[in-house]
């Protein structure tokens, strides 16, 4: 008599298979992170408070990780209602360099007080998903308020 055999859904192989996929997507992804050519953070800390109807400037070190020079450009995500000053046109860093990248928000008066995000990323202009971001809390501490006007 010929038993039929027995073959158990996760056989060796199938771990085989498994193993070396999930170590290629992990490589791959620990390749693409290891490869970005800029950094960016926050010269402030992550983490700004301040009231309504304020102009708000932030500073950012943008760092060209590379040896060579490279052309970057920044895009921001303001929260809703609230106004970038000024448009940033790309720029050039020299490789191993470093610049201060300046930002000027304009918080709507009637801002309610809260947590809100911005974020801030800069990427290469030749290959743009290569990026690095940086995500600013900004605290609304009170609203504005407009003092009652007397009249003696």
């Amino acid at each position: 008599m010929i038993r039929p055999m027995y073959i158990h859904p996760v056989s060796p192989r199938r771990i085989f298979f498994f193993v070396i996929f999930a170590l290629v997507i992990v490589g791959h992804r620990a390749a693409a992170f290891q490869s970005r050519s800029v950094t960016v953070q926050a010269t402030t800390g992550n983490r700004i408070e301040t009231t309504p109807g304020k102009l708000l400037t932030l500073g950012f070190k943008v760092t060209n990780t590379t040896s060579s020079k490279k052309r970057f450009e920044s895009v921001v995500v303001p929260p809703s209602g609230w106004r970038r000053l000024a448009k940033d046109f790309p720029f050039e860093i020299e490789g191993g360099a470093a610049d201060i990248r300046l930002l000027s928000i304009s918080i709507p008066a009637e801002t309610p007080a809260g947590d809100y995000s911005l974020r801030y990323k800069i990427r290469d202009a030749a290959d743009q998903a290569d990026a690095a971001e940086v995500v600013m809390t900004i605290a609304i501490t009170a609203t504005a308020t407009s003092a009652p006007l007397v009249i003696h």
